[in-house]
């Protein structure tokens, strides 16, 4: 399973370079989802990392470099993250994001997400693919 760490030296290699990802990074990145069944996205704007869990794709990562935000490049990566959802038959994206990131939580319902659960730091959002409502199920 990958670590947080590894995680995190992905986002951190990526905002250094103002969204430069280097041959070597992405040879990591190609190394850890072989090798852990993670699947990602990544642009010189945008990263996503993802597990696909069962019938649901688990968003563990979602950023976009600082000086990118507001100009489209989430929405984008999302929509590709949509249509991968759907190439792998997932019925559902689920991720969870800190209670007092406003920003991304704003940004995931536009995209269409919704609450499903609260933890004292956390709150889980949930989007079910083909435009049924998450509260249904």
């Amino acid at each position: 399973m990958i670590s947080k760490k590894d995680c995190n030296f992905i986002w951190k290699t990526m905002r250094q370079h103002e969204g430069f990802i280097s041959p070597l990074v992405k040879s990591y990145i190609r190394y850890l989802v072989d090798y852990s069944g993670y699947g990602y996205m990544v642009n010189k704007k945008a990263f996503s990392l993802w597990q696909q869990r069962c019938n649901r794709l688990f968003l563990y990562k979602f950023a976009v470099c600082k000086n990118c935000i507001g100009k489209g490049e989430g929405k984008k990566m999302m929509m590709q993250l949509v249509e991968k959802a759907k190439e792998i038959k997932a019925e559902k994206i689920n991720l969870f994001v800190k209670k007092d990131n406003e920003r991304a939580i704003r940004f995931y319902e536009k995209e269409g997400f919704k609450m499903k659960g609260k933890s004292n730091r956390n709150i889980e959002m949930e989007m079910l693919i083909g435009g049924q409502d998450a509260n249904a199920m």
